[in-house]
């Protein structure tokens, strides 16, 4: 098998509390105008993670009050960015806390939300990233982009090889339709900052949907060529979280692929293991890392024959696709103590019950309890 993917499911799935946590934070980032209310929720919803996390009593207080000091201090409410400059307060005041209150950050239990506002900013062998790096493996990590501008270069240091940033509309309005957050010129402010930071190559993830954003195919490909980013467009999956899924939402790859080549022409390239077709630009394509866009149609195409992919959910939850009905519950495993052979013989199970396709716009298709945002995507 080629090298091993592996993706860092995104921080807000954990639990309610580590949701919370990472909405708090998103939001506040994007802030033109601070409050100091916005302020003292904010520090509330890190406290709470902090001791959900088992860090200290002593340790959070004299946190919170780090904060604060350096808030008034610095008076991010009449900064040009005020979100920002409080996050990073923040962010550092984090470092500190899990660097050297909680060296040994236990994965299992810390929420992910402080693990990511914490560790990558620099806590060193406590970050995620930088354990997983020691795998000597190929990291990669999926992100909304909301926070990356701030944590990239770290992200890049850490180890991760290459990210991919979900990103369904350039439109500022329909940007926060969508999210419920105005924060679109943070998520390309995070693209361009990942691009600069190293990680190569860096992806936009674009789920195309019928009636909702394919008047912007073409303007994502213009985006792609002009940033020297790989622009990825997915045909809408049966696994949104208000499952109002219905094929007459799907965009098809046909359709993707004819409309594009309209101002930019295409030619396909030959398929390998990945879950993308990919389409070169016929003349060559923009901005270094710009050559080529790519389709994944598991609705229309599915290359269920061909994919060697298995994720591993951030509950510890091992799943052999995504549309699997069955998990293998590895962190269970782990918790009862079992040894590697046991774990072996449970992820070779899992592959080996691999269906043979999703079924998806056939009578017996079952829809997955979980959706993309559970399963990490």
């Amino acid at each position: 098998m080629s090298r091993v993917a592996v993706t860092l499911e995104k921080y807000s799935m954990f639990d309610s509390l580590s949701e919370r946590l990472s909405h708090s934070l998103r939001s506040i980032t994007g802030k033109a105008r601070l409050t100091e209310e916005n302020i003292q929720e904010t520090m509330r919803e890190v406290r709470m993670a902090l001791l959900e996390a088992d860090v200290a009593l002593p340790v959070v207080k004299d946190f919170v009050e780090a904060v604060k000091e350096r808030a008034v201090g610095q008076d991010v409410m009449k900064s040009l960015s005020p979100g920002q400059a409080f996050l990073r307060i923040v962010q550092t005041e984090l470092e500190t806390v899990m660097g050297s209150a909680n060296e040994g950050l236990n994965l299992a239990t810390t929420p992910p939300a402080v693990i990511m506002m914490a560790g990558l900013q620099g806590a060193g062998k406590t970050t995620t990233v930088a354990k997983l790096a020691r795998l000597d493996v190929d990291l990669a990590l999926t992100t909304n982009g909301a926070t990356l501008a701030l944590v990239a270069p770290a992200l890049a240091d850490a180890g991760l090889d290459r990210i991919n940033v979900s990103l369904d509309t350039l439109h500022p309005a329909r940007f926060v339709e969508m999210t419920r957050r105005d924060s679109l010129a943070a998520v390309i402010d995070g693209v361009r900052a990942a691009k600069a930071a190293g990680l190569d190559p860096v992806k936009v993830n674009v789920v195309a949907m019928a009636g909702v954003n394919e008047d912007e195919l073409i303007d994502f490909a213009a985006f792609g060529r002009a940033e020297g980013v790989e622009v990825r467009f997915i045909e809408f999956m049966p696994l949104d979280a208000d499952q109002a899924w219905k094929r007459s939402s799907v965009l098809t790859q046909a359709d993707i692929v004819e409309r594009i080549s309209e101002r930019f022409p295409l030619v396909a390239e030959r398929r390998g293991h990945a879950p993308a077709d990919r389409f070169a630009y016929v003349d060559g394509g923009g901005a270094p890392g710009s050559s080529h866009v790519g389709v994944i149609a598991s609705v229309t195409e599915p290359f269920c024959g061909s994919c060697d992919r298995v994720r591993l959910t951030a509950d510890g939850k091992l799943r052999s696709c995504l549309f699997a009905m069955t998990e293998t519950d590895l962190r269970g495993l782990i918790r009862a103590g079992a040894d590697d052979e046991a774990l072996a013989a449970a992820i070779e199970g899992c592959v080996h019950g691999k269906w043979a396709g999703h079924r998806i716009d056939q009578v017996n298709f079952i829809r997955p309890s979980r959706s993309m945002s559970q399963l990490g995507g």
